[in-house]
């Protein structure tokens, strides 16, 4: 594993530059070159991107929006993800995004891409940050969408060979997305339960989603202090003392129904210090232990 988590900043605009000359040059290839400036500055909302100088043309931030949003919509459908743009609607502005993988030096770097509004400038804003394979965000604890789906991938296919229900995941691959499920049988008040797991990703926050519902023999589900009552003896009191930011029960996002699901919120303040080659599993070993789900450690030895 490589010590950095990022590329150097220096490599990051040189990058930066060619692309953003590619780009004029495609556009505008009657201009006379130019020479596109890059610099260091704090991404409004996260840590850690470099920006590159506004230069010329304005647009206001309205009409900044529609075109995004057109962007986003347009692109949804794209079947190469260094197409696809997503729009966020953050706390502090709305600004669209973009993962890919390229190579460099002959390994897979992931490259994030943001773009925002500036009201000084009045003006488009490209961010970027490149990151080596099995490294977060910096500081964040946040993971890509195109990353996650190669974890849960990874997680299938290493425990579709284990004996064990409990341990075996599967990929399901929906209209609307990919995710990860697990089904196996425990018992509660002397009467067996058939529990269901899957794992999401979540856009909006940049990471992995918990979802679960437990049900006995006769198809009914357990409510929530049945749930509560299943799990391990150590989080139970600290989950029942915080239970609405614990626990809560929403929509699945690809099936339809009512899934209770373990809050997603604290799940990058959790997650920004891990350094890992999967952070699903390393996630899913941490989320999912309060609700007694247990994983082999045959699964980490593969994931090394």
């Amino acid at each position: 594993m490589h010590e950095e988590a990022s590329l150097n900043p220096r490599r990051k605009v040189i990058l930066a530059g060619r692309l953003i000359q590619y780009i004029h040059d495609r556009i505008h290839p009657h201009l006379p070159q130019r020479r596109f400036d890059t610099a260091a500055y704090p991404h409004p909302n996260l840590d850690g991107y470099i920006r590159l100088h506004p230069m010329s043309g304005t647009i206001s931030e309205e009409e900044f929006v529609r075109n995004i949003s057109e962007i986003a919509e347009n692109s949804e459908n794209f079947t190469c993800a260094e197409h696809r743009w997503t729009l966020v609607k953050h706390d502090h502005g709305v600004f669209c995004k973009n993962s890919s993988t390229t190579e460099y030096n002959n390994e897979p770097i992931v490259r994030h891409f943001h773009i925002t509004y500036s009201q000084s400038y009045g003006v488009p804003v490209l961010w970027f940050n490149f990151y080596r394979r099995g490294f977060l965000h910096p500081m964040s604890g946040t993971i890509s969408e195109e990353e996650f789906v190669r974890n849960i991938s990874e997680i299938a296919e290493n425990s579709e060979n284990f004996t064990c229900a409990e341990h075996r995941w599967t990929l399901v691959k929906h209209d609307h997305g990919v995710f990860c499920k697990n089904s196996s049988t425990t018992e509660y008040n002397n009467e067996p339960i058939v529990r269901h797991f899957h794992i999401t990703y979540n856009q909006s926050y940049g990471v992995p989603v918990l979802w679960f519902n437990f049900y006995r023999r006769d198809g009914s589900s357990l409510h929530l202090d049945d749930i509560v009552a299943t799990i391990r003896t150590e989080f139970r009191s600290a989950i029942e003392s915080d239970l609405i930011k614990s626990i809560s029960q929403n929509e699945h996002p690809y099936l339809g129904i009512m899934f209770y699901h373990i809050h997603l919120c604290r799940t990058h303040l959790v997650m920004r210090d891990i350094r890992c080659n999967n952070y699903v599993l390393s996630w899913l070993s941490i989320f999912g232990s309060p609700l007694r789900l247990s994983l082999p450690s045959k699964m980490f030895q593969h994931a090394q």
